[in-house]
């Protein structure tokens, strides 16, 4: 950890420009592989499929899987999910362009797309207090959830400009790229882990797992700020689920018809 008062240092420079490529490029995937499916004639069927595997494998699976992460291994649950995304977005291209894209087969890739995706979020959480100093956690990870919220937004317009100028398979071939290059500036993170992680010799007693999967609810449960904001976003996605399928179809089908619409 650098000497620095700025939590600008180079292991948080190449940890906030993977986590902004990364955004970029699930942008381009959600919006991308909503264009396979209404071109195959799925409709809000599709997108609610869509939509749904998604969110719900990401939301259970990341709990579950951050207590099997160690110090010593956070830069590989974040390399391994960059790169099982980025074999997704070769696949699905390749597939339509011979003629292979039935609704379960994007689905099932989808689904897949966003389990391992699980990953990647709560690893580079907990990457932040390894590379940042104690008093500067808050302000970087504020700055990268506030930056994230641009980026997003910014892709989400840039992949529309790019579906209407070269089409939908053709963009989702530039996701590829940059799943790789979110995966190897992660290689480029350097942070010192326990002893005892990296040798192994860490004690493990018999339900260690379980025991750190209940404690983490239990703190989440116990905190007067963090379980009725959990509450909201468990609530508020699922509120938003049905008018996210029927807007985006929507959207959509004016955009193929020639008219105008508005995407919030």
């Amino acid at each position: 950890m650098q000497k620095s008062n700025s939590f600008w240092q180079k292991n948080f420079t190449f940890l906030f420009g993977s986590k902004m490529v990364k955004i970029t490029a699930d942008s381009f995937a959600f919006s991308t592989i909503l264009w396979f499916l209404i071109l195959d004639g799925k409709g809000a069927i599709g997108t609610a499929f869509l939509i749904s595997v998604s969110f719900l494998p990401q939301a259970i699976l990341g709990p579950i899987i951050t207590p099997l992460m160690k110090t010593s291994t956070l830069k590989f649950w974040m390399f391994f999910s960059d790169l099982t995304r980025a074999s997704i977005m070769l696949i699905i291209p390749i597939c339509y362009f011979n003629g292979f894209s039935p609704l379960w087969f994007i689905i099932l890739l989808m689904l897949i797309h966003s389990a391992t995706g699980a990953s990647y979020d709560p690893a580079s959480v907990s990457l932040i207090p390894k590379i940042v100093k104690e008093d500067n956690i808050q302000k970087a990870n504020a700055t990268i959830q506030s930056s994230g919220q641009v980026v997003r937004l910014a892709a989400v317009t840039l992949c529309g400009v790019m579906i209407a100028m070269i089409g939908a398979a053709y963009t989702m071939l530039i996701i590829l790229p940059l799943y790789i290059l979110s995966a190897l500036l992660v290689l480029f993170i350097n942070y010192k882990a326990k002893e005892d992680e990296v040798n192994g010799k860490e004690n493990k007693p018999r339900g260690g797992y379980f025991k750190k999967l209940k404690r983490g609810f239990a703190l989440v449960r116990r905190h007067h700020i963090l379980f009725p904001l959990a509450l909201y976003c468990v609530f508020s996605n699922l509120a938003s689920a049905p008018w996210e399928a029927l807007s985006e179809y929507i959207s959509l089908r004016n955009s193929m018809e020639g008219q105008s619409f508005i995407h919030l």
